[in-house]
């Protein structure tokens, strides 16, 4: 792996064999490597978490303090945090550009992981004060990190498409952290009582919505033509889907804010699940085009994950229909078992493919690029592929499983329920 700070030793898009500028570079311990191994860790301890967790209290997550927990040491300790990792690492390759400060990655990282754990350990015992604190160590994190980000992106001569997409979720990440701090502090100090209410479903658009799914399928444009070969794919639909996805977020936002019509809301979320179904769509096309014809764990895995998405959208869609007639239990399992196919079967589903391209690539280029001649290893020796392929499938009939138990509880539940956890427990300790 390459340190994309490193302005006197590697040359700018130093990153990917056969690009331009890639020369020689010698070992260093990169930024990407410790953002990385922290959300592995995260994703460890999330496993054990959701085992251990009591399945039945899943749909009740209002002031669920271990629910809470979880969710957060997911969303940041994993999501995040892998994100953060790779976008210090991508951001300079994809556009050919230096990244503007290694240390400042550093100081962003430390604050980042440093503002989680004191988060999630809060979270676990209600303890709000401690919440607060972590949320604004969270937040100093990700704003030294977006300002070395944007710093980084505006190098870039030609706003290409992934450039814009990456803009945009960073700008959706701070409003997303600035929220989550508020609403902290909100519970300690209830200056505004209806904020969480009102603000808990703009806090997860703009987190889902906004950041995670705008990063994935900003950075899945580059690399998963670049993985598959497929050339000069057009970018119409690319473009469509960055517009619907925001005209979808701030539709559901401002609904949920000013408290408009329940149809406002509903048509934003339209919007956002139709951004969703044009990138499976777009997502197909790429692969159907490919011309590396071979089918690989990033190629399944990137169809699974948009799967997901089609499930989680779909599920959005019957509920809406029939939501004002759901008890208070009812409208929080089609919550949570939404949220478990979005974050954990297209978030997690997509950036687990990817890495298993990705974490390949990086090391290739920085052990053995200068041994080519010397017999390097072909990319596809460098993954024990048949565990990708066992990892993600056990991700995804675990997500599908768990999402289903907490959706239609009863005999589900107890089918369901301790399989899916424990395959999503022994995929994500595996990944």
């Amino acid at each position: 792996m390459i340190d994309a700070g490193a302005r006197t030793r590697t040359p700018p898009g130093t990153g990917f064999p056969g690009m331009p500028g890639a020369g020689a570079a010698r070992w260093v311990f990169p930024l990407p490597v410790f953002y990385l191994a922290t959300a592995l860790v995260a994703a460890v301890l999330f496993g054990v978490g959701l085992v251990a967790y009591h399945q039945g209290a899943l749909p009740f997550y209002r002031h669920n303090a271990p629910l809470l927990a979880l969710v957060h040491l997911f969303v940041l300790g994993f999501g995040t945090t892998l994100t953060l990792g790779v976008l210090h690492q991508m951001v300079p390759v994809l556009l050919d550009v230096r990244l503007h400060s290694t240390r400042l990655g550093y100081v962003a990282y430390v604050h980042h992981v440093l503002g989680v754990t004191v988060l999630v350990a809060s979270f676990a015992r209600f303890f709000l004060q401690g919440v607060a604190l972590g949320g604004a160590l969270v937040v100093a994190g990700f704003a030294v990190a977006a300002y070395n980000l944007y710093r980084t992106l505006t190098q870039n001569r030609s706003w290409n498409l992934t450039a814009r997409y990456l803009a945009f979720s960073l700008g959706y990440l701070g409003l997303t952290v600035l929220m989550g701090l508020t609403m902290a502090i909100n519970l300690r100090f209830t200056f505004l009582p209806g904020l969480l209410a009102e603000g808990l479903p703009i806090h997860l658009l703009w987190g889902v919505g906004g950041w995670f799914f705008l990063t994935i399928v900003g950075v899945s444009y580059k690399l998963i033509p670049m993985f598959t070969l497929t050339h000069n794919h057009p970018e119409g639909a690319g473009r469509a889907i960055l517009v619907l996805a925001q005209a979808g977020i701030w539709t559901a936002a401002l609904g949920a804010a000013q408290g408009w019509p329940g149809w406002v809301k509903a048509a934003g979320m339209a919007l956002l699940g139709v951004a969703g179904l044009l990138y499976a769509w777009d997502l197909l096309r790429i692969l159907r085009h490919r011309l590396r014809r071979r089918l690989e764990p990033v190629h399944a895995g990137a169809v699974a994950s948009a799967g997901q998405l089609a499930l989680a959208i779909g599920a959005m869609a019957a509920g809406a229909a029939r939501y004002d007639g759901l008890d208070l239990a009812g409208q929080n399992r089609l919550a949570v078992g939404v949220g478990l196919w979005v974050g954990l079967g297209f978030v997690a589903g997509m950036i687990l493919a990817i890495l298993t391209k990705l974490v390949p690539f990086m090391a290739w280029n920085q052990v053995y690029r200068n041994r080519v001649a010397g017999g390097a290893p072909l990319l596809r020796q460098m993954l024990d592929e048949r565990r990708a392929w066992t990892g993600l499938a056990l991700l995804h009939l675990g997500t599908v499983g768990t999402a289903l138990s907490v959706l239609l509880g009863g005999a589900w539940e107890h089918a369901h329920a301790w399989a899916g956890r424990g395959a999503l427990a022994w995929t994500l300790h595996r990944a």
